[in-house]
């Protein structure tokens, strides 16, 4: 899973097993802020990768080894790569 913030130029990517489990995520918010609720507990997760309130509450996601780079130079060597964007209001694809 990789988490980018709007009009940032930075990602950070985490891996979606957490305590042996393939997480779900579907959009939330907590206290205000955008958040995850993974779909197995129903816990909300922030973005820095932590479980506030719910049953997986303290358990962290752990990140994976990841880079960021500029689109056009990673599709110029994986061309099969869709890019897409937000599920509301878009057809998911850019």
């Amino acid at each position: 899973m990789v988490l980018v913030q709007d009009g940032a130029e930075a990602a950070a990517a985490y891996s979606r097993c957490v305590g042996g489990v393939l997480r779900t995520f579907g959009a939330a918010t907590w206290e205000g802020r955008a958040a995850l609720k993974d779909v197995e507990t129903g816990s909300i997760w922030t973005a820095p990768g932590e479980a506030v309130p719910g049953p997986a509450k303290g358990a962290r996601w752990e990140p994976v080894r990841s880079i960021v780079t500029d689109g056009y130079g990673w599709s110029a060597y994986f061309p099969q790569t869709t890019i897409r964007g937000p599920r509301s209001g878009s057809s998911g694809e850019r």
